[in-house]
């Protein structure tokens, strides 16, 4: 198994020290902000270094924990700003979970997370740095960008679009053909039957845009 650093310590943090683990690499350390020494997941493994400290010793060309290190942030903007500024300097491999589907013509970016049953249908192209979450479905000739969460159970139809940063809740279904903007939030459980502009909220079925 190789090591892999991984930074964020929260509730997918966890998540990720699983997958990391069922893909084949070891989760060498855990990096949060401010949290050095506190119990990172079920086990005993603890947060081994300050954020801050982290990224300043890889700008020096240090890689403290070894060369592989994959961002779990939950928060979209934050974990790819994150990595953008990592992909320079380490190895940010994509993690695909061993029961994940993924057709052999779609596409899958770095650093992304495919979680336990997702299904990821033909011709279909995801981002990096995105979170396909547990037994999500992305249908044929889907789009998903680059900071994507596809949240647990959501379901995008063919041919749909999501622009960079968006979340979309758990249990919510996209219809074929729907486009969402950049960095906008689909409710959980939505029934999103037309388009969702950039940063807007949807929420309800059939999904209404939120104030």
């Amino acid at each position: 198994m190789q090591d892999l650093v991984i930074l964020g310590a929260g509730g997918h943090g966890k998540v990720t020290a699983d997958l990391a683990r069922a893909c084949g690499f070891q989760p060498r350390a855990f990096v949060d902000i401010a949290r050095v020494g506190e119990v990172a997941e079920p086990g005993g493994t603890k947060i081994d270094m300050d954020q801050v400290a982290f990224m300043a010793a890889v700008l020096r060309g240090e890689t403290p924990f070894g060369p592989n290190a994959t961002v779990a942030i939950g928060n979209n903007a934050a974990r790819l700003n994150l990595f953008f500024e990592l992909k320079r300097h380490m190895n940010l491999p994509t993690l695909v979970h061993p029961t994940a589907w993924v057709s052999s013509s779609a596409e899958i970016g770095l650093g992304t997370h495919i979680c336990p049953m997702v299904v990821i249908h033909p011709a279909s192209w995801v981002g990096q740095a995105t979170i396909l979450n547990t037994r999500c479905i992305v249908e044929h000739d889907c789009v998903v960008g680059d900071g994507v969460h596809i949240s647990p159970g959501a379901v995008l139809c063919g041919g749909v679009h999501v622009g960079d940063g968006a979340w979309v809740g758990a249990g919510a279904v996209v219809i074929p053909g729907i486009r969402i903007g950049e960095n906008a939030i689909v409710g959980a459980g939505a029934v999103v039957i037309r388009d969702v502009p950039a940063g807007a909220k949807m929420v309800g079925n059939p999904a209404r845009i939120l104030g």
